[in-house]
């Protein structure tokens, strides 16, 4: 009669083992968590693209004109109809501006295209549970996009502010729209319960030297810009590189790629630690932000 013997690990192989693995996790984790945040990073980026060439759209239908960032006129009389065609209106008279994302939304299939997944910000709900009514969170959603429109050229009002944010431009008043900045990534700004969350406009870097009349003087790139009003600052004002130091940025033509903050700043002499009043211009050429 013949007898096997099963040979058991031993402890120093059982440990040798678990090293091995220990080792190719550590090897592999940060693998996947970059492979998920590039999977982010290609959404936010297609949601960009939908929203380009549904503004294109917008665009047709309203002779070429771009939509305005923002219109606050309280006058606007309330709609008995609740769907998302009396958007602009209700927003207004629930004390929301109506901002650019609303005007687009007819355009487009959700709302939630405005929302980047790599933005984790959730102003009191508004991109939850829907806790104010649909159209009341609609409203407040489009206020705190992850997207901000180039509202220092495409919006402007000689003389004034008023209304505010200044009137949209024409299409013919771009130059080059491959080359001029439509709409980009921007920040959501203080906490879920507090803070400035209008993220739907975006300031071009050289804010002191732009050619228009709706600029904030604290806007623009740089230290002391409301829009690094954060825990650590970007030092690109309302811009947000949240894509492995970069944002995603759509042109006046509608295509979109992404930008890292000096690219996107090409043509002045914006730096980190620059203040915000000492950005200029130095190249138009290469500026992609104004009309040229």
């Amino acid at each position: 009669m013949f007898f096997t013997h099963r040979r058991a690990f031993t402890l120093i192989e059982l440990l040798v083992v678990i090293a091995i693995i220990a080792i190719l996790a550590a090897i592999l984790f940060p693998v996947f968590a970059q492979a998920r945040a590039k999977a982010r990073a290609i959404s936010c980026l297609s949601n960009s693209r939908q929203i380009g060439l549904a503004t294109l759209m917008y665009m047709q239908d309203y002779d070429g004109t771009y939509p305005e960032a923002s219109w606050q006129d309280h006058s606007v009389q309330p709609s008995t109809d609740a769907d998302d065609s009396a958007l602009a209106d209700s927003c207004i008279l629930r004390g929301v501006p109506r901002t650019w994302p609303v005007l687009v939304s007819p355009y487009i299939k959700s709302i939630q295209l405005f929302r980047c997944p790599d933005n984790s910000k959730n102003p009191y709900g508004f991109w939850g549970t829907n806790p104010y009514g649909p159209i009341t969170n609609m409203c407040w959603k489009s206020f705190s996009t992850s997207y901000g429109l180039n509202y220092n050229y495409l919006n402007q009002s000689p003389g004034s502010c008023k209304p505010f944010l200044g009137l949209p431009i024409n299409e013919s008043g771009v130059a080059s729209p491959a080359a001029t900045v439509f709409f980009v990534d921007t920040k959501t700004n203080g906490d879920d319960t507090n803070g400035w969350f209008g993220s739907y406009t975006a300031e071009s870097p050289a804010i002191v030297t732009v050619p228009d009349t709706c600029g904030y003087s604290n806007g623009g790139w740089g230290v002391g810009s409301y829009g690094d009003d954060t825990t650590a600052p970007t030092y690109t004002g309302d811009f947000a590189p949240r894509h492995t130091g970069g944002g995603n940025v759509v042109m006046c033509d509608g295509h979109a790629k992404a930008y890292r903050p000096g690219a996107l700043a090409a043509g002045t002499n914006w730096a980190v630690g620059i203040a915000d009043t000492a950005v200029q211009v130095t190249d138009e050429s290469q500026y992609v932000w104004d009309l040229k």
